[in-house]
């Protein structure tokens, strides 16, 4: 008879089981039965909202009880009352089985087989459930960014310092949940950024290559701010204006709309410059080009004619050729990897939304 192969939730709770090394005094060890009632859920779980999965799931133990063991320790206040924290996942599923045994009163709900692992600190629970959650892959961008900022948190209030990127990256790694930095960067973006603009496009699972290209979008749009001398140079009121336009657009976001409005805004801070020749600017920075070649390319315009007539008529490029060339609306290219970076890729127009 052919076996079944473990799912993989069912390899992620085998995975979180302690092994021997994780037999050390101060907590019993070893897998025990308890009551679900005696499970507290994990306070800093990462999910915002209901487990995606949380039917299948709730049909199965319904149909069985938890058959997998679930996780726990415990914490120093709960050890006179024997009561357990889910570590490492499985938060969902005790919830569903306490409201089960609530409803029911079945003991199938009743009791779990429980694997209970010393506590040490609120950073190495977190790290297990975001190491848990990564197994199973069903936490959004969102989710794992605001996660991984919460446990950046924990882990410098424990140091009493800041960490720079490169530091959280090995201090994560050192308690076994492994980030690329580059994607630390990102991560943070989404909290500080991103968040607060767009909740709610974040929430119904926007993902990393449309947060990249966002950023990039931001990151363009400062700099051409910056290139032109609108307010002296100084990007502030262009990082609101990013943000605002921003929000306006949650939760469908559309990129080449996005770039619209902020070339739109440009051209309103600097109206003698030609509103084509505008989007072209944001286009040659979108392909990385050179800074120095682009100031020299502004410099050589400032003072050229509107290729598209009257500045009353010229608010959207209409893709007409000029003497410089055919004007365009060249748009970013969906980016390749989260690394920040001053090397221009190859030069070509791209969709801003790919």
């Amino acid at each position: 008879m052919k076996k079944r192969r473990p799912t993989p939730d069912e390899i992620a709770d085998l995975i979180n089981l302690p092994g021997p090394a994780a037999s050390t005094a101060g907590a019993d060890q070893g897998p025990r039965t308890i009551e679900v009632t005696q499970i507290e859920l994990f306070e800093l779980n990462p999910r915002l909202g209901r487990n995606p999965k949380y039917e299948e799931i709730e049909a199965s133990i319904r149909k069985s009880g938890i058959e997998q063991p679930i996780v726990v320790t415990q914490r120093p206040d709960q050890v006179a009352e024997d009561r357990f924290t889910v570590w490492g996942g499985g938060n969902t599923r005790v919830e569903i089985a306490q409201r089960l045994l609530a409803e029911t009163g079945d003991d199938k709900y009743r009791y779990v087989t429980a694997w209970v692992r010393p506590w040490t600190n609120a950073g190495d629970a977190l790290a297990a459930h975001l190491k848990e959650n990564d197994l199973r892959g069903n936490l959004t961008l969102v989710e794992r960014a605001l996660a991984v900022d919460r446990l950046r948190r924990l882990i410098e209030e424990e140091r009493g310092e800041t960490l720079s990127q490169r530091e959280l990256a090995k201090a994560l790694a050192e308690k076994g949940y492994r980030v690329v930095r580059e994607r630390l960067g990102l991560y943070r973006y989404v909290v500080d950024t991103l968040y607060p603009a767009i909740p709610e496009a974040l929430k119904a699972g926007l993902g990393i290559p449309q947060a990249e290209t966002l950023r990039r979008l931001d990151r363009v749009f400062r700099q051409a701010w910056r290139l032109l001398e609108v307010d002296g140079g100084d990007d502030t009121a262009a990082a609101e204006i990013f943000r605002a336009r921003l929000e306006r657009l949650d939760p469908d976001i559309d990129p080449d709309i996005l770039r619209r409005d902020l070339e739109a805004e440009l051209w309103t801070a600097v109206d003698d410059w030609p509103a084509g020749v505008l989007s072209m600017l944001i286009g040659y920075l979108l392909e990385g080009r050179d800074e120095a070649e682009i100031r020299a390319w502004i410099e050589e315009r400032e003072n050229e004619p509107d290729p598209f007539g009257d500045d009353d008529q010229a608010s959207e490029p209409t893709g007409q050729e000029t003497e410089t060339g055919p004007v365009t609306s060249p748009v970013a290219p969906s980016p390749a990897t989260t690394e920040e970076t001053t090397e221009p890729p190859a030069a070509g127009p791209a969709s801003a939304g790919a």
